[in-house]
């Protein structure tokens, strides 16, 4: 007869233990589920894990709404901006907007796990169709000389966001995770006003010819400025119909420049400027129908500078989530590991704002991602020796100093993508790049799971990647204080002025040293002289 009594019974995680003795000179186990169920050690509501207990043989599907998420939001990011490419910027933003809002919200509604997933990776969708076209909306908005304020306004605001998620969560944890869940999806509730007090992209409309929607707007603009548009307009057509060959393109680009210029200089707001290029698309654009993506792949200079982007935007994306996935790993509660990860965004953003502005966008996103290497690296070889108190406190300084870089990198990918693509191509590029980020965001999860087995190598791998990014952003050229191309021959142009331009520095810095040469051997320069007049020189030359 099998017996048993209660010390035969031995609770695991996901099992129970008991151990039967059908006589007293044996001992056998047999495994048996938990037949009453399952007993967390918080309340049932704390987490969607405990909710719809979602462990044992079900613990994959609380990763897997994570992996929705990411997945949505590579379909989002390859859907919306093509159309927002075709039928304007903000439709596509606003209408997603208010579904990200629906969607979000209905979250924390859900009354089972399969409904949750579906809206979670309808979230990931959504949110990259608000996103991406609202930036390149506000990316065009903005004149050259603004671009870079503009920009480092939104990642200011994106730094200060992501790090009070940290106390709000805290503040409400040992509430219901629904309650997290509306408070953060209500945040997008401003969208559904959006589509009263926002204007369509004035670029998108020129380069569609869309020419008096356009111009209505930037009429109203003018009023708002105290400047006489109906003269500047006149004006500045009238400039471009004396320059109509190609030779004379950048003449005319300077001259209207110099008339939108002192439409900045006289109004009463410096917040609005007509660009050159926005007048010249009325004439570069019109009649072209839209590119498609293809095209940038049929010359080398823009294949190139499409690879480039793309693998710096799966680094970047690869290095960013990651180390806000294995901030973990640090010493202290989840809560402050998060704060501080998400709190190295706002010194980040304000240096990368001042160095945009004196150093230009090249140089401050390798100059970022420079750091960031420098940090994780330094991560991984503390990581290989014997763990210590010390050892945890520098580690985890060089680990932010690496999310400093890395924030900045990100954030000035963010400018730098848009600015680099024409008009018709440049919210579908954005599109492929936030694509080709989700990949990185995707296999980012990974790294907590590697950490666990070597500690050194997500650091490792996180910044030989940057460092292999740094030296193919070398061959790009600079945006700063450039007008965005309207044409993909405008890309063309930039990659044969930078290639002209490292040649001349080459040249440039040989003459240099054969100048120094010269000055310290000035027997070789004398004698190098009477060559010239064609004198015999002696055997020691």
């Amino acid at each position: 007869m099998w017996t048993y009594n209660a010390s035969n019974i031995v609770y695991q995680k996901c099992s129970i233990e008991l151990q039967m003795n059908p006589n007293e000179s044996s001992v056998q186990s047999k495994t048996i589920p938990c037949v009453n169920g399952l007993d967390f050690s918080g309340p049932i509501d704390e987490s969607i894990v405990s909710e719809w207990n979602l462990v044992c043989n079900n613990d994959g599907l609380s990763e897997l709404t994570q992996t929705l998420l990411t997945v949505g939001q590579s379909a989002g990011a390859l859907i919306f901006p093509s159309l927002a490419d075709r039928i304007g910027r903000k439709p596509i933003h606003v209408g997603c907007g208010v579904a990200l809002f629906l969607t979000a919200t209905g979250c924390s509604l859900a009354s089972n796990y399969w409904l949750f997933a579906i809206l979670r990776g309808l979230c990931g969708v959504f949110q990259q169709g608000m996103l991406i076209p609202g930036f390149t909306m506000s990316l065009e908005l903005f004149p050259a000389n603004r671009r870079t304020l503009m920009v480092s306004l939104v990642n200011i605001w994106w730094a200060v966001s992501v790090t009070l998620l940290a106390p709000l969560a805290y503040a409400v944890r040992f509430y219901s995770w629904r309650v997290l869940t509306a408070v953060v999806g209500c945040t997008a509730v401003f969208s559904v006003f959006e589509f009263w007090y926002i204007h369509e992209s004035v670029r998108w409309l020129f380069a569609n010819n869309q020419i008096d929607k356009g111009k209505k707007i930037l009429q109203t603009a003018a009023n708002v400025n105290g400047v006489d548009f109906d003269a500047l307009w006149t004006k500045s057509m009238e400039l471009l119909e004396k320059t109509s060959s190609e030779e004379k393109s950048k003449d005319r680009t300077n001259l209207t420049e110099d008339v939108t210029t002192n439409m900045v200089k006289n109004s009463r707001h410096n917040s609005v400027q007509i660009e050159a290029d926005m007048i010249e698309a009325v004439r570069s654009d019109k009649g072209e129908s839209t590119i498609a993506m293809i095209g940038l792949m049929k010359n080398p200079h823009t294949r190139y500078i499409s690879f480039v982007i793309q693998y710096a935007w799966l680094i970047i994306s690869l290095t960013y989530f990651g180390l806000y996935l294995t901030s973990s790993s640090l010493s202290g509660d989840r809560y402050t590991n998060y704060f501080l990860t998400a709190l190295m965004e706002i010194p980040s953003t304000i240096i990368l704002m001042k160095m945009f502005m004196a150093y230009g966008r090249k140089k401050t996103i390798v100059s970022m991602m420079l750091v960031a290497a420098g940090g994780l690296v330094a991560v991984s070889i503390l990581k290989s020796f014997e763990k210590s108190y010390a050892l945890d406190i520098v580690s985890t300084v060089f680990f932010l100093i690496g999310m400093a870089g890395i924030s900045g990198a990100c954030s000035g990918m963010w400018l730098y993508t848009p600015e680099i693509f024409p008009t018709n191509l440049r919210t579908a590029a954005m599109g492929l790049a936030s694509a080709t980020a989700r990949l990185g965001s995707m296999v980012s999860s990974y790294t907590r799971i590697l950490a666990m087995y070597a500690p050194w190598a997500p650091g490792l791998i996180f910044g030989g990647g940057c460092l292999l990014a740094c030296s193919l952003f070398f061959l790009l050229p600079e945006t700063h204080n450039r007008q965005l191309p309207q044409t993909v021959e405008q890309m063309e142009e930039w990659m044969q002025q930078q290639k002209e331009k490292r040649i001349g520095k080459k040249k440039q810095r040989a003459e240099t040293k054969k100048n120094i040469i010269f000055k310290k051997n000035p027997l070789i320069e004398s004698k190098l002289e009477n060559k010239s007049e064609n004198k015999t020189l002696p055997a020691d030359i």
